[in-house]
């Protein structure tokens, strides 16, 4: 209908819509096929890519792991633990 009425920012959204209806269905069928060829581990990780879910943690490298444990316990108030575990040193009182 948008087409015959000449709304052509309507026709870009459905077919914008329809472009991503399509993407959808087709990584549906490539996990289903991952699952029925026996690879459920490539077919988990698509599984969860269509959920929204991270595929693994992102890792901090540092190379002063006391210093990073400070900087963790002042970003993040109350967890004076982190510097005691990273140092060996009992953790230090938070003052309100």
């Amino acid at each position: 209908m948008a087409f015959i009425q000449g709304d052509k920012h309507r026709v870009k959204e459905l077919e914008k819509e329809h472009k991503t209806k399509l993407a959808r269905l087709h990584h549906k069928n490539k996990v289903e096929e991952k699952f029925i060829t026996g690879n459920a581990r490539e077919a988990w990780q698509g599984f969860n890519t269509m959920m929204g879910r991270a595929q693994k943690p992102t890792q901090i490298q540092c190379s002063d792991h006391a210093s990073f444990a400070e900087q963790f316990n002042f970003f993040m108030p109350g967890s004076t633990g982190l510097t005691a575990r990273m140092t060996g040193s009992p953790p230090t009182p938070v003052s309100s």
